[in-house]
């Protein structure tokens, strides 16, 4: 996973390198990955589909069947397998289809944030020698976030404070980082065993004397407006308005009152893009923003083109539904 994750960070400091800004190569990355993978959305839309509008013309027939064996489980399992058999609907290709796509989404997820968490680790490790070396530096911003490695909150500082840096401080001292030697070397050869807690104390004392209110070598104020995180949140639940995921004919259609536990996942997946947004650095609401406007994006173009195929099969196979969805 390291090798990776090297290798994705390796990749977007040569994108960086070329135009200027890490929030914008996080949009650049995001598209293109994105992009590449639209053929397999494609794919998992259509069988989608497929499956949704075979499930609503077997649902007339499976609620007979569920109303007159609901006291008898066996014989509803066996009916019900009847009929799945006369629509050659296997039930169970409605997940199997989205596996691979959520495997891939969930993998994309997980080498984003370690790439950028390493990323936040190195460039912090970059400010405090330029920190104790007295000298000014700039912060890597994106439009109305001030620091891309620092959270798009009114809470969160500009610079990370101690209880962000610890973790940081900690992960260079453990594996030795390269980009953090220097400064690791030094404090191992001084302070042996207590160097973690003597660097913690000496980042404390740079980061005071940064951001005090005397002598001030940082801009005060505020690094986001939890901008990304809403954003964040809103445009996943887009993404979902755009993509339905109950089938056609099912639970509510059915008229049962249950509530959907499709939509119960949809506000869920909104409110943990919320949660990550609001508790990890800036570049990481710019990949989840950006994702679900491509995927958002990529839905409607995908739609569309299904909407238009399904409209010529239907012209061309007139009152054959079964065969036109099946096809």
């Amino acid at each position: 996973m390291d090798f990776i994750t090297n290798f994705f960070v390796g990749a977007m400091d040569w994108v960086a390198g070329l135009v200027g800004s890490y929030g914008w190569t996080v949009v650049i990355v995001t598209i293109i990955l994105r992009l590449i993978l639209s053929p397999l959305d494609y794919k998992t839309r259509k069988d989608t589909r497929r499956q949704q509008k075979m499930m609503a013309l077997m649902r007339p027939e499976l609620d007979v069947i569920e109303k007159k064996y609901k006291d008898n489980p066996t014989k509803l399992n066996k009916k019900r397998q009847e009929i799945y058999e006369k629509y050659k609907f296997n039930p169970m290709s409605m997940m199997s289809g989205c596996i691979l796509p959520m495997i891939l989404q969930f993998g994309l997820l997980i080498l984003f944030f370690d790439a950028f968490r390493s990323l936040m680790y190195r460039e912090s490790f970059k400010m405090i020698e330029l920190l104790s070396a007295g000298q000014p530096f700039e912060t890597e911003g994106w439009l109305w976030v001030r620091n891309v490695w620092q959270p798009d909150t009114t809470s969160a500082s500009i610079i990370p404070n101690m209880n962000s840096m610890y973790t940081a401080i900690q992960n260079a001292f453990q594996k030795n980082s390269s980009w953090a030697s220097d400064y690791i070397t030094t404090f191992k050869d001084a302070y042996g065993d207590n160097a973690v807690r003597e660097f913690a104390l000496a980042y404390e004392a740079l980061y005071t004397n940064a951001t005090g209110a005397v002598g001030s070598v940082f801009p005060s104020g505020p690094n986001g407006y939890y901008i990304l995180p809403i954003l964040a949140g809103a445009t996943t639940l887009l993404n979902a308005y755009i993509n339905p995921t109950q089938p056609q004919g099912g639970a509510e259609a059915s008229g049962t009152g249950k509530m959907d536990s499709g939509k119960i996942m949809t506000w869920m997946f909104a409110g943990i893009a919320v949660f990550f947004c609001l508790n990890n650095n800036a570049a990481f609401g710019i990949y989840w923003l950006t994702s679900n406007l491509v995927a958002t994006g990529n839905s409607f173009v995908i739609n569309r083109i299904l909407d238009k195929k399904e409209k010529q099969a239907a012209a061309a196979a007139p009152g054959d539904a079964k065969g036109s969805i099946t096809k």
